[in-house]
């Protein structure tokens, strides 16, 4: 399968949202990037990518200080349950820092 791309506009703030999600026939690629106005003089981009191959989920992050602030709050477990809700399946969860090439050239 191709990959299919999702826009949207969150409705409580000026941002914008894109999202490419691939499926292959053994892995799923959710690649996303955040675009927020938080302040008049403070734009916000955020890059997410997350890969899983059926039993774990990899969450990619450009910056340590993303992936630190990831660790320290209970977001494996919420993102874990929610995995678990939604699909009746449990995931193992790790986190990662990568580098702008890596995230650029890898599928």
């Amino acid at each position: 399968m191709g990959a299919r791309h999702v826009f949207w506009e969150p409705s409580s703030e000026a941002g914008l949202e894109h999202l490419r999600l691939e499926l292959h026939h053994d892995r799923l690629v959710a690649d996303g990037l955040i675009l927020r106005q938080v302040r008049q003089d403070a734009p916000v981009r955020l890059w997410y990518r997350l890969r899983c191959d059926g039993s774990a989920l990899v969450v990619d992050f450009r910056y340590s200080i993303l992936r630190d602030k990831w660790e320290r709050d209970d977001n494996k477990q919420r993102l874990t349950t929610a995995l678990q809700a939604v699909l009746g399946h449990a995931f193992s969860i790790r986190s990662q820092v990568v580098d702008n090439e890596a995230s650029s050239t890898e599928n």
